[in-house]
C-alpha cells in the first residue's frame, strides 16, 4: 500500500502497478495459507479479498481511479489463480466460469477502448495489445508464481515463530519491567538536565528555548547516541551529567537484563523440555 501512494505521481496509471501488486498478494495468501485455493470459486474469493484491500488502501492516495482499477482486476486474477491451482487429484481445472471469461475479456476492452477515445495520442494496435497482455496477465501471473514459491518455502520456517507465546507469557512482565526502568532514567536525566539549563544559563548549547519534549528527546538519544539532537553539553557539569547517564544506560541494560534473564531462565528452560516431548 505504502509503495502505490508513493509511486502516484509516476507517468503512468494506476492500471500498471496495482496488478502486480495484486497478483503477489493473492500468491502470498495462497503460499501461507494451510488450505491451498482448489478451485475457481476460491481463486475469486481470495482475489475478490485482497482487491477490495486493495481498493481501500489506495482511495485515500489514487482516488476513484486506483479504487476502480483494483476492483476491476478480481476477474483476470483469478482466473490467473484458477489455472495455476491444482484439485484433490492434483490435476489443473481446464474449464473456468463463464462469468470470469467475460469479466477478463471485458476488462481488456475497455483498456483498449479507453486508449483509442481519450487518448490524444493513442498507441499503435500491436503495441496497445502487447502492453495490455503484459501488464495485465503476464505479469501479474509472475509475481502470483514467485508470492506462492515464496510464501511456500517460507510457510514451515515461520512456524517456530507459534512456539514464541509461551516464552513471551513468561518475558513479558520481567521485561516491561526493564523497559519501565529504562525510561525511569530518561526522564529522570531529562528532568536534570533541564534543570541544571535553567539554574545555569548556557550549560547547554540549544537549551535555552527547549521545552520539555526536547529534553526528553535530548536524554533518550544520549542514551543511545550522541549527536543526535540539536542541544549539546558544554559546561563540565552537563558533560559529566551526560556521561553519568550513559554509564547507567549501559549498566542497566547490561546487569540488569542479565539479572531478569537468568531469574527467568529455569522457566524458559522448563518450556522448551515441555516442547520437546
Amino acid at each position: 500500500m505504502a509503495l502505490i501512494a508513493g509511486a502516484q505521481d509516476i507517468a503512468y496509471g494506476p492500471g500498471v502497478y496495482i496488478p502486480p501488486v495484486i497478483g503477489l498478494g493473492v500468491g502470498l495468501i495462497d503460499g501461507l495459507g494451510t488450505q491451498r485455493v482448489r478451485t475457481y470459486r476460491e481463486a475469486s474469493l481470495e482475489s475478490l479479498v485482497m482487491c477490495v484491500l486493495l481498493a481501500v488502501g489506495v482511495a485515500p492516495a489514487l482516488g476513484l481511479p486506483g479504487v476502480v482499477t483494483a476492483l476491476f482486476l478480481m476477474p483476470s486474477m483469478a482466473l490467473i489463480v484458477g489455472f495455476f491451482s491444482r484439485n484433490a487429484t492434483g490435476q489443473r481445472y481446464s474449464r473456468p466460469p463463464a462469468w470470469l471469461l467475460a469479466g477478463t475479456v471485458a476488462l481488456s476492452v475497455v483498456i483498449f477502448a479507453g486508449d483509442r477515445i481519450f487518448t490524444e495520442a493513442p498507441s499503435s494496435v500491436w503495441i496497445l495489445v502487447a502492453t495490455i497482455a503484459l501488464t495485465q496477465y503476464s505479469i501479474p501471473t509472475v509475481m502470483f508464481l514467485s508470492g506462492r514459491a515464496a510464501a511456500t518455502w517460507l510457510e514451515p520456517r515461520l512456524r517456530v515463530y507459534a512456539q514464541l507465546t509461551e516464552y513471551l507469557r513468561v518475558m513479558w512482565i520481567p521485561i516491561g519491567g526493564f523497559a519501565a526502568g529504562y525510561l525511569a532514567i530518561i526522564l529522570v536525566f531529562a528532568g536534570f538536565c533541564g534543570m541544571l539549563e535553567r539554574f545555569t544559563p548556557g550549560a547547554f548549547n540549544g537549551g535555552a528555548e527547549a521545552g520539555i519534549g526536547d529534553w526528553v528527546s535530548f536524554s533518550f538519544f544520549s542514551a543511545l547516541t550522541p549527536d543526535y539532537t540539536s542541544i549539546k553539553p558544554t559546561s563540565a557539569a552537563a558533560r559529566v551529567l551526560v556521561g553519568l547517564q550513559a554509564v547507567l544506560s549501559v549498566g542497566w541494560a547490561l546487569v540488569v537484563f542479565a539479572a531478569v534473564m537468568s531469574s527467568i531462565q529455569p522457566q524458559l528452560e522448563r518450556i522448551a523440555r515441555r516442547a520437546s516431548r
